[in-house]
């Protein structure tokens, strides 16, 4: 008999570090969003893009900073259930993590407070620190993901008594069949879709007070939503892989099943997603969608928040 739920312990850690990654992950996928809103701005001389650009810089320089600071809160947390954590090979992953989400988030941050002294006189400059809040967020999930695989992985990945470089290319460069490398794949589809979700959802939140009119919602939404449909789409490929290495890992036969809720929520809750977003990409008055939205938010950090417990259950049932 399978049980319903993990224990308490997975469960919150779960919860706790899907919404984190869920964030991470649209904080990654934004800038590129924002990019590619003011390319076509230029391309296609439509005014709709670049003002959606903004608003989705805007929120960027908003869950960066967010990630962060729950990124710290988790560090702070971690080290008071395992005081000596930092004296070990865990204190140069964790440094490096921080320091390189700090830096990203300063990028994004500068994005957006640039955008209207910097994105008409020095626009390469300006979507450099675009691109750059782009570029640090993946490699803070890589970094993230790496962390979280050798804390839960079978066995101790990282040297116990070597240099920083040697820790670093210990946990940056495992084994080629490692999980971590398909999870990452994973982790850059979903900036994709979790970016569209998230910035779907800010669009509705800033309505009255980025008052740009009926017109620009009804382009601008189902825009943002077709990234989150889109990139849905691409993300279940490695999502069923992941999932069925993890499976094929513990069992082989897959006589050994993780609770059943998580490893539900792995399944229904990108579909609800894929749903909903595509619900707005068709629909004539996307404004009237809002709970639609929502859902789709919600159901991106409750599939993530599940596809973590089931990996965290699987590497404590192998």
């Amino acid at each position: 008999m399978h049980s319903l739920l993990p224990d308490a312990t997975t469960w919150a850690l779960a919860l706790s570090g899907g919404l984190l990654l869920t964030l991470m992950a649209a904080a990654t996928g934004l800038p590129f969003m924002a990019l590619a809103g003011q390319t076509l701005a230029t391309a296609r001389r439509r005014v709709f893009y670049d003002k959606c650009a903004r608003q989705l810089a805007m929120l960027v320089a908003v869950l960066s900073p967010l990630s962060l600071l729950l990124t710290g809160i988790s560090v702070l947390r971690a080290v008071q259930m395992e005081p000596d954590m930092l004296a070990g090979p865990y204190r140069m992953p964790v440094v490096a993590l921080l320091a390189l989400h700090a830096g990203t988030t300063l990028c994004a941050v500068l994005y957006f407070v640039t955008w209207k002294g910097l994105a008409s006189r020095l626009p390469l400059l300006h979507r450099l620190f675009g691109l750059s809040a782009g570029i640090g967020g993946a490699k803070t999930l890589f970094v993230a993901l790496a962390i979280v695989r050798a804390l839960f992985v079978a066995g101790h990945p990282l040297p116990a008594t070597g240099s920083a470089l040697e820790v670093m290319l210990a946990l940056l460069l495992p084994a080629g069949n490692a999980l971590l490398w398909p999870a990452f794949g994973l982790a850059l589809c979903a900036a994709a879709a979790f970016g569209g979700v998230y910035g779907t959802q800010w669009l509705v939140l800033r309505r009255q007070q980025d008052d740009f009119g009926r017109d620009h919602y009804n382009f601008t939404l189902p825009w943002c939503a077709a990234w989150g449909m889109y990139g849905t789409v691409v993300m279940l490929a490695p999502l069923g892989y992941v999932l069925w290495r993890a499976l094929s890992q513990v069992s082989p036969t897959f006589g050994v099943l993780p609770p059943l809720v998580p490893f539900a929520l792995c399944i229904i809750a990108p579909l609800l997603c894929l749903t909903c977003s595509m619900a707005v990409t068709r629909s004539a008055t996307p404004m009237r969608l809002k709970p639609a939205i929502t859902v789709a938010v919600l159901a991106a950090i409750a599939g993530t928040a599940g596809v973590l417990s089931t990996l965290l259950s699987l590497s404590r049932i192998g």
